[in-house]
C-alpha cells in the first residue's frame, strides 16, 4: 500500500510546486489579495497534511497507546483551515479571471491531504461493515486516528476516574445512556486490574503502559480495544457474577501491548486470546469449537490463517480461535504463545510455527482437534473434573437430573439462567444451579422471540436438554410453563 502510494504524492507534490512557482508577469498586472493568499494557504494545508499522516504513522507502526488527541486536533484544524482559504482564493481567481486553468490546479492539489484523510475515513467505515480489518496504510491510520477521537470523547464525558498499577478506569456514576450504574468503582478497578495481573503472568511480561478502561460508549461505539482504549460495560455487575465483556477488551489490550513495528497477528489469535479470557472453561471453549468445525468442515486453523480469513473479524475466528489459543497456552505455554503471536506474518506464519513450537502447522492443527474431541467426549461422558483448567476460573458445576444423571454445565455468570429444551421443566431438579426463581423455559425445538440475548453456545447444550440464555426482563423471574417457538411462556 505505501509503495502503491509513493508516485500518487510524489505526482501531487509536483503539480503543487508548478502551480505555486509564478512565472513572469507585466507589470501592470493585478494580484487580488485572496490569490496571492491562496498558493501560500494550499502549501500550509500540505505541510499540516504530511505531518499528521507521519505522526499517525509513526503512532501506528510502534502501537503506541491511547495516543493523545491534541496534537491531531490541532493539525486538522490547520488543514482545514488552510484547505478553505486556498480554496476560496481559486475560486475567486477562477470566477474573475485570467489564469483560470492554473487556478483549478491549484484548487485540486491544495484539498488532496483533506481528501486523503477522507479515503481512509471511507476505507475503514467499508472495511468496518464488511468485518475486515487489513492490515493496509489507510487501516493503520484509521486506528490512530480513531483511537485520539475517542480519547477526546472520553475525556470531555467521563470526569471521574481512578487509577491503579495496570489500569486507568473511566467512568460516569450516572451515565444516561444506560440504566445500569458503577456503583461499586474501587471493586471492580481492583477486579480487572487482578485480572490484568494474571494476564502478565501467563504471557511472561509487563504490560508496557497503563491501559485506559472505559465504563461505557465512545464515538457512539462500545466493547472494543485498540491502541490500551478498552470499551467495556457501563455498570458494576452483582456480586459473584464476571466482567465477561470487560475481560474480554482488557485481553486484547494487555496482549496488543506486546506489539513490536512491524506486528501483524491474524485475528484468529487476536479474537481467540480474548475469548479464551472471558473466564469459560476448557469444556466451553471446546464445545464452541466442534459445533463450528461441524458447522463448516472446510474452515479449520490453516484455512483461519490463509489470506481469506487472516484479517476477518467474524464467524470462526471466535468460536475456533477461543479454543485454539487456549490449547496452545495449556500446551506449549503463554510465553511461546505470546511470541507467536507477536512474530505471525501473513507470509510467514507457517514458518514461525515450526520455529516457536518445533511442530508442522498441519500436526499442530491435529493435535487441536484431537484435544477437542477428548472435551466432547467428556461432556458426552458426564466427566467435568477438568473442565476449568486456567487459574482464576471456577470449578465446572453440574446439573442434577430427576432420573439420577448428573451433566456438566459452565458456571452461572453475567445472569446466566438455565432452561429446559424439548420437554417439561420437572425434568431438571431444583437445587443450588436451578434456583425456585429462575428463568425455566421450555422452547421445544427453538428459542422463543421473547429472550433477547441467548448465549452463543445455546445450540451446543441442545443435545443435552439444556438451554443457556441470558435474563430478559421483559419475561418475569419465576418458573414458566412450556413455550411454542415465538410465544412468550406463560406463567405457573
Amino acid at each position: 500500500m505505501r509503495r502503491r502510494a509513493l508516485p500518487f504524492w510524489a505526482l501531487s507534490w509536483v503539480v503543487c510546486s508548478m502551480a505555486l512557482v509564478e512565472k513572469p508577469q507585466s507589470f501592470d498586472e493585478k494580484w487580488d489579495g485572496a490569490w496571492r493568499w491562496a498558493r501560500p494557504a494550499a502549501l500550509g494545508a500540505w505541510v499540516c497534511g504530511l505531518t499528521s499522516v507521519g505522526l499517525a504513522w509513526a503512532q501506528a507502526r510502534w502501537y503506541v497507546f491511547h495516543p493523545h488527541y491534541l496534537p491531531l486536533c490541532l493539525l486538522f484544524a490547520g488543514l482545514g483551515v488552510f484547505t478553505f482559504v486556498a480554496l476560496l482564493g481559486c475560486l475567486w481567481r477562477f470566477a474573475q479571471g485570467p489564469r483560470r486553468v492554473r487556478a483549478a490546479i491549484l484548487a485540486v492539489v491544495a484539498v488532496l491531504p483533506a481528501g486523503f484523510w477522507a479515503y481512509v475515513g471511507v476505507t475503514a467505515q467499508r472495511n468496518h461493515q464488511r468485518r475486515r480489518v487489513p492490515n493496509t496504510f489507510a487501516m493503520r491510520l484509521a486506528q490512530v486516528m480513531g483511537a485520539a477521537f475517542m480519547r477526546a470523547d472520553v475525556d470531555l464525558r467521563y470526569r471521574h476516574r481512578l487509577q491503579s498499577k495496570r489500569l486507568v478506569m473511566f467512568y460516569d456514576p450516572r451515565n444516561p445512556e444506560h440504566p445500569e450504574r458503577v456503583d461499586r468503582p474501587e471493586r471492580d478497578l481492583a477486579a480487572m486490574d487482578e485480572h490484568l495481573a494474571r494476564l502478565e503472568q501467563m504471557l511472561g511480561g509487563t504490560i508496557s503502559s497503563k491501559v485506559y478502561w472505559v465504563r461505557g460508549r465512545a464515538l457512539g461505539l462500545e466493547y472494543l480495544s485498540y491502541h490500551g482504549l478498552s470499551l467495556g460495560s457501563a455498570g458494576s455487575p452483582e456480586v459473584g457474577e464476571q466482567f465477561r465483556g470487560d475481560r474480554h477488551e482488557l485481553a486484547h489490550a494487555a496482549l496488543d501491548s506486546f506489539r513490536v513495528p512491524g506486528s501483524d497477528p491474524p485475528y484468529l489469535l487476536h479474537e481467540g486470546w480474548a475469548m479464551s479470557q472471558c473466564g469459560d472453561g476448557w469444556l466451553e471453549l471446546a464445545r464452541a469449537a466442534a459445533d463450528s468445525r461441524r458447522e463448516n468442515p472446510a474452515i479449520g486453523v490453516r484455512e483461519l490463517l490463509g489470506p481469506d480469513w487472516y484479517h476477518r473479524d467474524s464467524g470462526p475466528v471466535y468460536s475456533v480461535g477461543g479454543a485454539f489459543v487456549d490449547f496452545l497456552v495449556r500446551s506449549r505455554g503463554g510465553a511461546r504463545f505470546r511470541r507467536f503471536y507477536v512474530e505471525c506474518q501473513p507470509d510467514t506464519f507457517e514458518a514461525k510455527c515450526r520455529e516457536i513450537f518445533e511442530t508442522a502447522l498441519d500436526d499442530l492443527e491435529a493435535e487441536f482437534w484431537d484435544d477437542v474431541q477428548k472435551a466432547v467426549a467428556a461432556i458426552l461422558d458426564g466427566r467435568a473434573d477438568s473442565a476449568q483448567t486456567g487459574p482464576g476460573r471456577q470449578p465446572a458445576a453440574r446439573i442434577r437430573r430427576t432420573d439420577g444423571r448428573t451433566i456438566p454445565r459452565p458456571p452461572d455468570q453475567d445472569d446466566i439462567d438455565l432452561a429446559a429444551a424439548g420437554g417439561s421443566q420437572e425434568r431438571l431438579a431444583t437445587g443450588p444451579i436451578v434456583r425456585p426463581r429462575a428463568d425455566v423455559l421450555d422452547p421445544r425445538d427453538h428459542i422463543p422471540a421473547t429472550v433477547a440475548d441467548v448465549r452463543r453456545h445455546c445450540s451446543d447444550m441442545h443435545p443435552q436438554g439444556l438451554l443457556v440464555v441470558r435474563r430478559d426482563p421483559r419475561v418475569k423471574c419465576g418458573a414458566h410453563g412450556p413455550a411454542l417457538p415465538g410465544q412468550k411462556p406463560s406463567p405457573i
